[in-house]
């Protein structure tokens, strides 16, 4: 090996570790850029010219890591995304029309077009139907961009309800209330006549008399008629008292409709002339007529058990809400009946269409659990919305027989008792607009609609290759096919060995900046020592040049 072969070694060593030098620097100048794979340099020998010490120095060149994965970091934003395993986000340059790249930098925010986008790329994913099946296939040429603003909410109409509610087992059930039928007479003072004189009446076909100087001479006394109406008590059901007042009162011994109290048939005897059948004002009967007939009769008051009402939220077909009262009344013994109400709009309050619905019954077991509904399974039918709607059936789920999933009946233990309602849904949706995104493992775009709906909007797939480090690397994490890393194969998350998404996490840089600095002191001394071989080279070679002269 000569003089030059050694200088051209050094040389060749100042320039491999300037690129090493160079891909160092490199490295930790993205040590916290998302997604960065950090690459190492590879030193090759250069062999020149023959012979046992023949030398040609070294080469070097930068070596791609792209199958190394970094550490996935906690984020706060929903559409940052990170793959935990292999392969590449599928990216576009144009929303429209533009060429496809990849990466794993998912640092995506929502433009002001709705597009999920990072810095000038737009992310791509397989539109999916309603229940978030893919549609058009999976191929790349069926991917589109991520759109949301295009994303629309649906509109259901209400097909069910589902109640869980506690009806109070302390709650009054129905009574029958029934009064006695009475009356209190004019009747306060002594009647006279000559003794032996009679009063004579019937009371309910039972003939009563009584005669002056029984107990007080030359009258009838009020006690007198008293005495002679409650000997026959058996007979007529009725008793006579007298009040604080001195009236005589007389007063069924029954009670309810069919009780009463009938006087008639009133006849005197004796001298008096004063004791007349006319005058039936005489025992007290001022308000009786001339022919001296009096009937008053008892009540029955049948009175319904306690009630309570609840409502319902219900949708018609075009995603109008109405709501529809629910009202529970105890009609005995484990036993309740809900009617339902015609609905009203829930934004006026106006007439919303016609309820058509038998009244339900509902029976409980003896632990509260529930024993029956009749009809089972209950429904109702909506008709004739005003809204121009189609006419709605509606189930009504009030849980399972035997289990307590529904409605049950059990205590309150409240002074006045009132029904717990837990929980009532139903499947019926208003039109809402979208309020949050979500991504779940598998690359499901989930849309939050403020209607309470929620469904799968697109797919994200998972693009891997035969050879990743063999991708072109652009700016900004981005690559784009080779011939060497092979074209594409695009997998559903989590599939065939692609890797998931995680969505609220992003991935770190390989960069490990411990290992670069140790490689940094490696590269510095290995270019010291080439720039030593230079300058004892160059001392040498003035040695030379010295002895010719």
């Amino acid at each position: 090996m000569s003089l030059m072969g050694a200088l051209n070694a050094a040389t060749s060593s100042l320039s491999a570790q300037s690129k090493a030098l160079a891909n160092i620097s490199d490295n930790l100048a993205n040590s916290q850029t998302t997604a960065y794979k950090a690459g190492n340099t590879s030193f090759s020998s250069l062999v020149a010219g023959s012979g046992s010490s023949s030398s040609g120095g070294v080469t070097a060149t930068n070596r791609s890591n792209n199958t190394v994965g970094g550490l996935l970091a906690e984020s706060t934003n929903a559409t940052d995304l990170a793959i935990e395993g292999d392969g590449y986000f599928i990216v576009t340059d144009d929303n429209q029309n533009g060429q496809t790249y990849y990466t794993r930098n998912g640092e995506f925010d929502i433009d002001s077009d709705g597009y999920l986008e990072n810095n000038g790329y737009y992310l791509m994913g397989w539109p999916t139907d309603n229940a978030g099946n893919v549609t058009g296939g999976a191929s790349e040429n069926a991917l589109a961009p991520i759109d949301l603003d295009s994303v629309q909410s649906s509109v259901e109409a209400t097909t069910s309800i589902e109640i869980q509610a506690n009806l109070p087992a302390d709650a009054v059930g129905p009574e029958t209330i029934e009064t006695s039928p009475s009356i209190t007479t004019a009747l306060s003072s002594d009647i006279a006549a000559d003794d032996g004189d009679t009063l004579s009446f019937d009371i309910n076909g039972t003939s009563i008399t009584a005669t002056a100087g029984t107990s007080t001479t030359g009258a009838i006394t009020v006690s007198d008629i008293a005495a002679a109406i409650n000997a026959e008590t058996a007979t007529t059901g009725v008793s006579a008292s007298i009040d604080a007042g001195g009236s005589l009162i007389l007063a069924s011994n029954a009670a309810g409709a069919t009780a009463s109290i009938t006087i008639d048939n009133v006849s005197v005897g004796g001298t008096n002339t004063g004791l007349t059948t006319a005058n039936l004002a005489t025992i007290g009967i001022a308000d009786a007529g001339a022919d001296g007939t009096e009937t008053v009769t008892g009540t029955t008051t049948n009175n319904d058990g306690s009630t309570f009402t609840t409502s319902l939220e219900v949708f018609d077909s075009l995603g109008t809400g109405a709501t529809v009262e629910a009202r529970w009344t105890k009609t005995g013994e484990n036993s309740w009946e809900m009617v339902l109400s015609d609905p009203v709009l829930s934004s006026s309050g106006g007439a919303a269409g016609t309820t058509s619905s038998t009244p339900i019954a509902i029976t409980f077991n003896e632990d509260g659990s529930l024993a029956s509904t009749n009809p089972s399974p209950p429904t109702f039918e909506i008709s004739n919305w005003t809204t121009g709607a189609a006419d709605s059936e509606i189930s009504l789920n009030l849980g399972t027989v035997g289990d307590d999933n529904g409605l049950t009946q059990h205590a309150s233990d409240e002074t006045t008792p009132d029904i717990n309602l837990k929980k009532v849904t139903q499947d019926g949706l208003a039109y809402g607009t979208l309020s949050a995104v979500e991504i779940s493992d598998d690359g499901s775009v989930i849309a939050f609609f403020d209607n309470g709906e929620d469904r799968v909007i697109y797919k994200i797939p998972v693009a891997t290759f035969g050879n990743p480090n063999g991708l072109s690397e652009s700016s900004g994490g981005i690559y784009s096919r080779s011939s060497t890393s092979g074209n594409s194969t695009l997998h559903e998350a989590g599939d065939d060995g692609a890797g998931s998404i995680k969505g609220f996490r992003l991935e770190s840089s390989t960069t490990d900046t411990s290992e670069e600095f140790s490689s940094m002191l490696t590269a510095q001394q290995a270019y010291s020592a080439s720039s030593q071989i230079m300058s004892t080279a160059n001392s040498m070679f003035d040695k030379l040049l010295d002895a010719v002269r």
